[in-house]
Order: C-alpha cells, then sequence, then structure tokens
C-alpha cells in the first residue's frame, strides 16, 4: 500500500538524498521545492506547482516523500495534515554537520543563519518519526527508532531459504529504471501545471483583447458610457472568443451593429402602452436574440 510521508528538517540536514534514495529504492516520487525552483519562471510559480502536487500526492498510487524544513510542531502537524500525510520523518542533523554540508554544497556559508533559526524553533511531536545522520541524539524528543534498527512500520527480515529449495525467483527492475519512472512522474506533473499556467495566461490576454475591441467599437459607433457599460455588463465575453483565444471580430461587429440599431440613445423607458425594460434586461435580451439568430 502507498504512502505519503512528509520529511522535515534544516537546511543540509540531507532530506533530499535521504527521500531520493527512499523512492529509487521503492520507485516512489519526491516532491521537492528545489526541482521546481529549477524548473519554474520565477518562486512564486514554483511554490504554486509545488502546493499543487503536494495535493494530489494521493492520487499517484506511489510511496510519495514531501520535502519541507517546518521547524515548528504546529506547521508540521498543520502541513501533514493538509497533506494527508502517513507519516511525518524529522532529520535532526545537528548544526554543525548541517552547515558543512552547506558550505560544502553551496560554496558558502549563507545558510547557516537559517540552520540556527531552524534549531531555535524546532520543537517536537508525539508520533513523529526522528532520524539523525551524525550519531546525536534529539534534545526534546525521544526517537522512534527501535534499538535492534528495525522500524515499527518494517517488517522483520524474512529468514534465509535453503538454496536447495525451488524457490520462486521474483523479478528486480534494472537499476535506474526506478529513478527514471519517478523523473518521467515529475515532468508529466511539471508539464501539467505549465500548460494550466498557460491556458490561464491566454485566457486573460483574450479578454483584455475583447475589451479593446469592444471599447474601440463602441467608440467608434459614438456609444456614450452608460451604453458601453451596459455592454459589459451583460454580455459574455467567451461568446466572442475562438478556440485559439482569438477575438471574433466579425461576430462582435455584427452584434455591435445590432444592438447599435435597437438600442434607444436616451432612456430604456420603451414605448406607449409597453414595459419600462432596465438597461442590463435590455443588453441582455439583444445578446440572447443576436446570439439565437446565429444558432448560438
Amino acid at each position: 500500500m502507498s504512502k505519503v510521508y512528509l520529511l522535515a528538517g534544516p537546511p543540509g540536514a540531507g532530506k533530499s538524498t535521504y527521500a531520493q534514495k527512499q523512492s529509487a529504492e521503492t520507485g516512489g516520487v519526491v516532491i521537492d521545492y528545489d526541482q521546481y525552483l529549477a524548473v519554474a519562471p520565477d518562486a512564486d510559480t514554483a511554490e504554486r506547482w509545488r502546493l499543487e502536487a503536494e495535493g494530489k500526492a494521493h492520487e499517484l498510487g506511489k510511496n510519495v516523500y514531501i520535502v519541507r524544513t517546518l521547524a515548528k510542531a504546529d506547521e508540521r502537524a498543520a502541513a501533514a495534515e493538509r497533506i494527508k500525510a502517513d507519516e511525518t520523518i524529522v532529520l535532526l542533523t545537528s548544526s554543525e554537520v548541517s552547515k558543512a554540508r552547506v558550505s560544502e554544497r553551496d560554496g558558502d556559508d549563507s545558510k547557516h543563519q537559517a540552520i540556527d533559526a531552524w534549531w531555535q524553533d524546532y520543537t517536537g511531536n508525539e508520533g513523529e518519526t526522528t532520524i539523525t545522520f551524525d550519531g546525536e541524539e534529539d534534545p526534546a524528543t525521544e526517537s522512534n527508532e527501535p534499538e535492534d534498527g528495525v522500524r515499527d512500520d518494517q517488517e522483520e527480515p524474512a529468514p534465509a531459504t535453503d538454496p536447495g529449495q525451488n524457490n520462486e525467483e521474483h523479478p528486480t527492475e534494472p537499476p535506474g529504471q526506478a529513478q527514471e519512472e519517478q523523473d518521467t512522474e515529475l515532468q508529466a506533473i511539471i508539464d501539467a501545471a505549465r500548460e494550466e499556467e498557460r491556458a490561464k495566461v491566454a485566457e486573460e490576454f483574450a479578454l483584455e483583447r475583447f475589451n479593446t475591441h469592444l471599447s474601440a467599437a463602441a467608440t467608434a459607433r459614438k456609444l456614450n458610457t452608460g451604453a458601453l457599460d451596459l455592454l459589459q455588463s451583460s454580455l459574455s465575453p467567451h461568446a466572442f472568443i475562438n478556440k485559439d483565444h482569438s477575438v471574433n471580430t466579425e461576430k462582435l461587429t455584427a452584434f455591435l451593429d445590432t444592438f447599435t440599431r435597437h438600442a434607444p440613445r436616451d432612456s430604456h423607458a420603451g414605448h406607449r402602452g409597453t414595459t419600462a425594460v432596465s438597461g442590463k434586461a435590455l443588453g441582455k435580451a439583444l445578446a440572447d436574440e443576436y446570439l439565437n439568430r446565429k444558432g448560438r
């Protein structure tokens, strides 16, 4: 059964390394902000992609390892609740070891302050699994690791089988295949997020172009501000936007010609013996009449 793991710890604790190792062994997936930042156009987009991927973690049908920092207990608890994590693992690598790692990796000490701040803010949660890679114990929370080295959620090693027995051999994945599958799935998530972002941007530009065309056409027909407001409040822009997000100027022009011929110039009170019609209702009625004639 697949699980979602929340991995937390200070910068340089080895979270990404641990997540990559576990995912390679189980055929899982890693969701790490740094992976998205490497391909996203900006930090805000990378953060949005990460949040979207975390929200879909349980849909992947594989073990998912979500990498975060999250020093405070309440922040980890809130994140675990949001992503419905099956287990929270905190890597309690000492500040000295973490600083040495980031200095070697980044070539500077720019993250040393963040490491100190993490340890100042750190508080433990009951039920979390803690792991240290430098031989130091957690000063606040007792580790959930049993003395025999087997975790609570792991099964005891299977007894050795007799070489003479005819045991069925189970095929194993070739080296690197699990990592390749993980990279493919991660790329699919990124591609989907990019496509969604492009669609949103295209729609926004299409609406801007529609409003520009509408304002220019209304000005050319000498419609007053009230008439333009009426059109903008009653028309559905998507009725005049093509599938490629271009504006159907021919359809818009034909509609405005109809609107200009029928719309009263001074008021919408109606003729003698008729019921007064509000401006918005009239605009909607004219739009519906036009679109119905065109076969909507």
